[in-house]
């Protein structure tokens, strides 16, 4: 007999055996759900043989057929030099002060003849 406040109860108390009962179905459950993913996984090894026989075959059998990709240089070539333009056949006028006789003064460019030898030419009296 038990006894609970002012209630007198006889037998077993069966919601609570019910309660016990429902937790244990709901771990046992879980229990077998998680081992069988586990053990699925397990089976389910696809790359397994990829270094060994698979994943080469099937490159081959997908992709023997195919030409091979034409080998491209490095670098590029080198075109050949451009013949240099004919010399024009009469003087062009550019401006430039006429040369003296012996040449360029020394140390001089044509650069510096174009813009300060008509200035040489003058100070030199020629």
């Amino acid at each position: 007999m038990l006894v609970f406040g002012d209630e007198v109860s006889f037998g077993l108390p069966l919601e609570e055996i019910a309660l016990w009962v429902v937790f244990l179905v709901v771990i046992a459950g879980g229990a077998f759900v998680i081992l069988s993913i586990l053990r699925t996984e397990e089976e389910e090894d696809e790359y397994e043989k990829w270094g060994e026989e698979g994943y080469e075959d099937s490159l081959s059998a997908t992709y023997g057929a195919v030409a091979a990709a034409p080998s491209i240089p490095a670098s590029m070539p080198t075109p050949a030099p451009a013949a240099a333009p004919p010399a024009p056949a009469a003087p062009v006028d550019d401006g430039m002060p006429p040369l003296p006789a012996g040449g360029l003064p020394a140390g001089w460019t044509m650069e510096q003849w174009k813009h300060y030898g008509q200035q040489w030419l003058e100070q030199n009296q020629q």
